[in-house]
């Protein structure tokens, strides 16, 4: 066989994908397919064969995969507290923040159009590698408190949506229960 047989450069890309899929692991591997399937969804993607390639004024209005059903409500193999960086990094990546938008969006299409990383960790989540509770969050009182009372009048939808959506969910497919709202936002000082 020559560079040029198909039948070599065929060989060549599939001993490539092997060594991306190795590098990836099990994490990466996850985060790729969700990205794929939700981009599919999404409408993005390069255009097929054949087909020109337009803007997003142009593209048809595509109902996007719902997160949830294609990546479920379930906690990770490993427990959270036992898993490494990457580990936590790929999950969070490939599942959390996937859900974590979807509700978000669902909630309040406009205000979390284009929901990211920074709405839960941050603007200085790279700086403090992730920790959280973070301290740029809304910093949310007691529950059962006058504080937590008044803070609940305040943000009659929020609230609510957090309580009984968010952190249920989010403390779900972490697998970290009981899962609460110190978990992410930091006390009032």
């Amino acid at each position: 066989m020559t560079e040029s047989d198909p039948r070599t450069a065929a060989t060549a890309e599939r001993r490539r994908t092997v060594r991306t899929w190795r590098w990836l692991g099990a994490g990466g591997a996850l985060c790729l397919l969700t990205a794929a399937a939700l981009g599919c969804q999404r409408g993005g993607g390069a255009p097929a064969a054949g087909e020109a390639a337009t803007t997003g004024a142009e593209q048809p209005a595509t109902k996007r995969a719902s997160a949830i059903a294609l990546l479920g409500l379930t906690p990770p193999e490993q427990p959270w507290a036992q898993m490494g960086f990457k580990d936590r990094e790929m999950y969070m990546i490939g599942k959390v923040l996937p859900i974590a938008e979807e509700i978000f969006e669902q909630h309040d299409p406009k205000r979390f159009a284009n929901f990211q990383c920074e709405d839960c960790h941050g603007e200085d989540m790279k700086a403090r590698n992730y920790a959280m509770p973070s301290p740029t969050m809304f910093a949310v009182p007691e529950p059962g408190t006058d504080a937590y009372a008044r803070m609940t009048k305040a943000y009659p939808d929020m609230v609510p949506f957090m309580e009984h959506t968010v952190t249920p969910t989010i403390g779900q497919i972490l697998g970290v229960q009981p899962f609460t709202c110190a978990d992410c936002h930091p006390k009032p000082r």
